[in-house]
């Protein structure tokens, strides 16, 4: 893995140059083998989504994050020096490593979950990757009307994490994204999924306690800045050994074995 003080050294640069394009933003939509990725520039959004969402009375923007935040809570087995990741599966140190970047409210994202999400999940609990789950946060600035439901729903993930219920939840949180992308997630939604994918009884009011009492908003802030900080351009965004996968292979069930199998030669 890119070692993660190098990644913090190159971040303050890349810093200064966002915030000294005077708090503009941009985003710019790619199509890759029929699957639309949500491609980001750091810091940035367009003017006309801005004054969009101006219109709007409902909105909320997110803080603006420039520095680590030490104090942070952290879910169950996710550490700084790993980039604030979520670990899955086997996490057999000899496979090769991957770490996936996604935003919960990306359709992108949502399109892979559907194509082969289930399959890179049980890679990783087979232990043929090392699998590590980055959630992203940065479209809570394009669409400051989902009242920062990819915040929201990064938190509800790291409680899940401390349940046991990683993988479910994650899954969870794709299967019920809203068809229009902005409307994002309900705090009851985000909640019930939890029983849903079977947090009960002590654990759910652990659960609930968890997500009502923002234990995990720094980490969660933590985790988009270490994305930025890496570099990362788009969602979904998979590495394998820090080497960037292409969207076309990720999604093919049939391309991605290929991929895992070259890596582990």
């Amino acid at each position: 893995m890119t070692n993660p003080d190098d990644i913090r050294n190159k971040a303050a640069q890349v810093r200064a140059n966002a915030n000294s394009q005077d708090n503009k933003r941009a985003k710019t939509f790619q199509i890759i083998g029929g699957l639309f990725v949500l491609t980001l520039v750091v810091g940035l959004i367009g003017a006309g989504v801005y004054a969009k969402n101006q219109a709007s009375s409902n909105i909320t923007f997110p803080e603006e994050i420039t520095e680590y935040d030490s104090t942070a809570q952290l879910p169950k087995g996710v550490s700084a020096k790993e980039g604030y990741g979520i670990p899955v599966g086997k996490q057999d140190p000899n496979a090769p490593r991957a770490e996936l970047y996604e935003d919960f409210q990306c359709p992108a994202c949502g399109l892979l979950e559907k194509a082969n999400g289930k399959n890179i999940i049980e890679t990783a609990v087979k232990g043929d990757i090392n699998l590590t789950l980055h959630p992203m946060i940065f479209l809570d600035r394009s669409f400051p009307e989902s009242n920062l439901a990819s915040l929201r729903a990064s938190m509800a993930f790291g409680c899940a994490a401390d349940a046991g219920k990683t993988a479910e939840y994650h899954s969870g949180i794709f299967e019920m994204q809203p068809s229009r992308e902005g409307d994002g997630f309900s705090d009851k939604q985000l909640l019930d999924l939890g029983k849903k994918v079977g947090i009960e009884a002590d654990a759910y009011t652990t659960f609930e306690t968890c997500y009502t009492s923002n234990k995990y908003k720094a980490w969660a802030q933590n985790s988009q800045l270490h994305a930025q900080d890496r570099g990362v351009q788009g969602t979904p965004s998979f590495y394998l050994d820090d080497k960037l996968i292409e969207n076309t292979k990720l999604v093919d069930p049939t391309s991605f074995a290929g991929v895992v199998a070259e890596a582990r030669k």
